[in-house]
């Protein structure tokens, strides 16, 4: 055989070899995401009034009035990283206990424990002692406990002690998440509770390398049980990068399966198991309670605020533990600011979540968010960070839903 003949079957021989590498790789990173057929948006959503939104007076008044000691010289707060990629030979550190400020009514004298409930409501199975019933009249409505004030690394929970939400979601604590059909609820009774397939388009204004102007989308789409949300950033030649979530909806949270990254055909991705959590480089670790990504957190907490579950004021602190490529960080978010927010749809008053620095500090995305009560507590503004030098300003330009 001719040489020359011999060199270009080595070639197409290496060619195809080549072609075998790259066609297995998209095919491990198309099997972190599963497909979902996108809906069709084609009903606007508007702001509705809202008279009982408190104004930035009446909050500042209040935080005023609330407020606690001040901290002692040098003393700093921040969130914390559970577990880090970069460091393999550590072991992941389990989250730090949350305290909760809790109130006791005193105990009655001589009133007989409340036990009717709402006909087709979902009880706690636990009982509640005698002591926490306060007294009341037949057919009189139960007095409303007093609002509760936490220092500003305090949790609190105003969910009544029968709250059928934390009931349900109990398993999740244990370290696997059920579906609701294994519990045997009616899946239509709660997946109603959630906002339907949404698509919320913003105009981007931002800095890489110099000023930039683009477009976004935060996109939550719904089948079922199973979910995906997408944040879509768009700026032309400098930036085009697509972040994924996907998993299930459980009646009190969503729960996060994928999480990908894609940055121009560059992707990293996260698995998130029943138990474990695979990060990019294949380092595993033991699944947090609650655990969000960088996308699934804006859904999860416009359901918290809608839902009452997290109580949303200024001063108040709300902490969410994400998983990213890179690690697993406990971030803690403070309400700074009631702000009126100018759009194309019209003035919107939204709270301003600010998040504390990690510690240790390590590169990554974090997100400024400010949530519209007024558009079922959807963000109607995300400043994205992506490193030191470039960040992106999301502002609301339009509200377009599935129904």
């Amino acid at each position: 055989m001719p040489r020359r003949t011999q060199l270009l079957l080595g070639l197409a021989v290496l060619a195809a070899h080549l072609l075998l590498l790259v066609w297995w790789g998209v095919g491990q990173r198309q099997g972190l995401l599963s497909a979902m057929s996108e809906p069709e948006f084609n009903r606007a959503l508007l702001p509705t009034a809202d008279t009982d939104l408190p104004t930035a007076q009446q909050h500042a008044a209040a935080a005023a009035a609330s407020a606690p000691p001040p901290p002692t010289v040098g003393q700093v707060v921040q969130a914390r990283t559970v577990w880090a990629a970069s460091d393999t030979r550590g072991t992941p550190v389990k989250p730090a206990p949350t305290r909760t400020a809790t109130t006791q009514a005193p105990p009655p004298k001589n009133q007989p424990q409340r036990t009717a409930q709402p006909a087709g409501d979902i009880v706690a199975t636990t009982e509640q002692p005698p002591a926490a019933t306060p007294p009341t009249a037949p057919g009189a409505a139960l007095p409303q406990p007093p609002p509760l004030v936490a220092a500003p690394d305090t949790v609190i929970s105003t969910a009544p002690p029968t709250e059928k939400i934390e009931q349900i979601s109990a398993p999740a604590q244990t370290g696997q998440q059920h579906s609701a059909i294994d519990m045997g609820l009616d899946a239509s009774t709660w997946l109603n509770a959630w906002p339907l397939s949404t698509r919320l388009s913003y105009k981007l204004e931002g800095h890489y390398r110099g000023p930039l102007h683009g477009q976004a989308q935060v996109q939550w789409q719904r089948s079922g049980e199973r979910y995906q949300a997408h944040i879509l950033v768009n700026v032309g030649l400098f930036l085009d990068m697509r972040l994924t979530s996907q998993g299930r909806i459980t009646p009190s949270h969503l729960w996060p399966q994928a999480y990908e990254e894609d940055r121009r055909g560059k992707k990293r991705g996260v698995r998130l198991g029943e138990q474990t959590v695979t990060l990019d480089n294949g380092s595993a670790l033991p699944r947090p309670p609650r655990l969000q990504d960088t996308t699934s957190q804006f859904v999860q907490l416009a359901q918290d605020f809608a839902s009452g579950r997290v109580p949303l004021r200024v001063g108040a602190v709300v902490p969410v533990t994400l998983a990213r490529p890179g690690g697993v960080d406990e971030w803690t978010y403070d309400v700074v600011a009631l702000d009126t927010l100018s759009t194309p749809l019209g003035p919107l008053a939204a709270y301003h979540l600010k998040p504390r620095p990690l510690e240790p500090a390590r590169s990554g995305v974090s997100a400024e968010m400010w949530f519209a009560p007024s558009l079922q507590h959807l963000p109607a503004r995300i400043r994205l960070t992506l490193n030191a030098d470039t960040w992106l300003d999301l502002m609301l330009d339009s509200v377009a839903q599935s129904p």
